[in-house]
């Protein structure tokens, strides 16, 4: 599949069952702009509640209507938000009942994806050896001179999977390249895209810019709570140091607490490695009565940065509009 035209045409390939740390796997979707240099700035996004694949959110009464957020609109949406950058949209492990997204690999959760947060390297380690085996797994490709129509297409049915002669799904096929094998880029020519030729992914210092969308932000913040034990750590270094920005965008889950970070160690740790900190927000997380600590918790996580002297910028969408799920949404055309 491509987004865009001309100059910023940009190839959209999914990968499934990404390896990351240990036994834990994540599907990647790609975004990388057909450029003659090589991108040295890249966007990861954590996407948010319900965001699952086109075919995916058709077939489900709760998402069908909400299907203009799918991840392959996201992913178009994102390249054009940051025109000649790689974009690696990172889904979710689990997708309880089809809507809740859950990032166990990244940081504990209960069923519906609420977050138990600690210290420690797990998320930053799994980040890092999953863009790192993406970037390999489509390094491969190239190399082998595979084409898109050698692999199943994005059109396929909710497992992500082709459907074999039987009508069954075959779970383990190779990653996803496309919309279908003729409007699908062929790999032999995507290695004209400079990241795929490139070092290891983190290997030296580049522009990293991490986007979190309403439940994704529980990365963001599990990731505030390594910061000082990923810089101790000779790996793990390089990839904190190539962090430059971090989006929060309505953040937001099921839980009655932590929706944002609060902890001043954690907070004082991000001013420390010069992360420019930008926050979107919409009434319908923080001006939610129902829920009201995450209105709280999100102006204490912005003062306490500002009295580290952070760099942060807070932008509140649709302030005179009535609160709506749409609207939060919508976040994602406007920040």
């Amino acid at each position: 599949m491509w987004c865009g035209s001309g100059e910023a045409r940009v190839a959209l390939l999914r990968l499934v069952g990404v390896a990351g740390v240990g036994a834990c796997t994540n599907d990647v979707l790609v975004a990388c702009p057909v450029t003659a240099e090589s991108p040295l700035r890249h966007v990861v996004y954590f996407p948010g509640d319900i965001q699952g694949y086109r075919d995916e959110m058709a077939a489900s009464p709760d998402s069908a209507r909400w299907q203009r957020w799918s991840l392959e609109e996201t992913a178009c949406l994102l390249a054009r938000r940051f025109p000649g950058r790689c974009v690696w949209l990172v889904r979710a492990s689990r997708m309880h009942l089809h809507k809740f997204s859950c990032y166990d690999n990244f940081v504990p959760s209960n069923m519906f994806g609420a977050p138990e947060h600690a210290s420690g390297r797990t998320a930053f380690s799994h980040l890092h050896r999953l863009l790192s085996n993406a970037r390999a797994e489509l390094l491969g490709a190239t190399r082998d001179g595979s084409e898109a129509g050698d692999w199943h297409s994005t059109a396929s049915g909710p497992s992500g999977a082709p459907p074999t002669t039987d009508g069954s799904r075959d779970e383990t096929s190779g990653p996803v390249v496309g919309e279908d094998a003729r409007s699908a880029p062929e790999l032999s020519n995507v290695d004209s895209v400079a990241l795929l030729r490139s070092e290891e992914f983190f290997s030296r210092p580049r522009t990293v810019t991490l986007v979190g969308f309403s439940k994704g932000c529980v990365v963001l913040n599990q990731l505030l709570y390594e910061l000082a034990a990923a810089q101790g750590d000779a790996t793990l270094a390089p990839v904190v140091g190539a962090v430059r920005d971090m989006y929060w965008l309505d953040g937001g889950h099921s839980g009655g607490r932590d929706t944002w970070v609060t902890c001043s160690d954690a907070l004082r740790q991000l001013h420390t490695a010069g992360v420019d900190v930008r926050v979107h927000v919409t009434p319908y997380q923080v001006c939610d009565p129902m829920r009201a600590w995450i209105g709280k918790e999100q102006r204490k996580f912005i003062s306490v940065l500002q009295e580290f002297g952070a760099t942060v910028t807070e932008q509140i969408h649709f302030e005179k509009e009535a609160s709506s799920l749409e609207n939060h949404f919508r976040i994602l055309e406007n920040f």
